[in-house]
Parts: structure tokens; C-alpha cells; sequence
């Protein structure tokens, strides 16, 4: 199996990253008020009701976006890689000439 081109590379990281600002839901979990034992809204040190956001269903609705961004890194630190070694290969070889 063959590494990608340098161009599949740059495709799949954009790709990967339009994916991944596409997948970003819109919803976002409301504060619920704490509750105590006797059912009443706690209260912080400032006097404000203390508040909780259930931010498991969130974590699930954005896991494709977590994904895709994921791909997007290693797809970017490939392709800086290659540049990199791409760049210093031209390097040694123009100072080996001269």
C-alpha cells in the first residue's frame, strides 16, 4: 500500500475540516437549577441559584465533530510532515550541489 500524494492529503484535510464545522450541532443543553434534599433551588456564596448542565447528550451529538476534527490533525501533521521533508530534501540537495 502506497502513502497518499501530497494533494489527497491537502484534499482530505480540508475535507475533513468542512466536516467537521458542518457537524457542530446547534443545540446546547439548558441550566437546570440544583436541587437539594427538601427540593428547594441551592444557592452559591453570591445568592445565586446554582445551575447544572447535563452535557452528556451534548458530548454524544458532537462526537462525529470530534472525529472529524481528529482527522483533520493527523491528515495536517502528515502533510506538514511530507512539506517539511520535501523542503529539506531540496535543501541538502541544492547544498550538495554547490
Amino acid at each position: 500500500m502506497h502513502a497518499p500524494k501530497t494533494t489527497t492529503l491537502l484534499w482530505l484535510a480540508g475535507a475533513f475540516f468542512l466536516l467537521s464545522a458542518i457537524s457542530v450541532p446547534n443545540y446546547y443543553p439548558a441550566p437546570v437549577p440544583v436541587l437539594g434534599a427538601d427540593g428547594a433551588p441551592l444557592l452559591g456564596a453570591d445568592g445565586k441559584p446554582l445551575l447544572h448542565r447535563d452535557m452528556a447528550s451534548f458530548h454524544r451529538m458532537m462526537l462525529p465533530g470530534y472525529v472529524s476534527i481528529a482527522c483533520f490533525f493527523i491528515s495536517f501533521l502528515w502533510l506538514l510532515a511530507r512539506v517539511f521533508r520535501l523542503a529539506y530534501e531540496h535543501f541538502i540537495q541544492s547544498t550538495q550541489k554547490s
